[in-house]
């Protein structure tokens, strides 16, 4: 072990240990699928407050992936629909 890891402190190895933040999307698509996500609504609003209750996140953080949270309440309500319909 190198001579600058033996001596350092608590605080610095829990810094160096901590995992480093993910690059994110520019802000003007993430606002872009943000919008998408909210503006998508149901037949009814018992269908429209399910769909927003819907997220799905990245693997292993609790960041928000709008792009798949669009993609999945769009299949939710296309399978309500298909519900309905029969």
């Amino acid at each position: 072990m190198p001579r600058s890891q033996t001596n350092r402190s608590y605080r610095q190895m829990m810094e160096e240990n901590r995992p480093k933040p993910e690059t994110t999307a520019p802000a003007a698509i993430t606002e872009d699928y943000r919008s998408k996500a909210e503006s998508v609504v149901g037949r009814t609003h018992a269908q429209t407050d399910q769909a927003r209750k819907l997220f799905a996140t990245i693997s292993g953080t609790t960041i928000i992936d709008l792009e798949a949270t669009l993609a999945m309440r769009q299949r939710f309500l296309n399978k309500q629909a298909a519900i309905v319909r029969r």
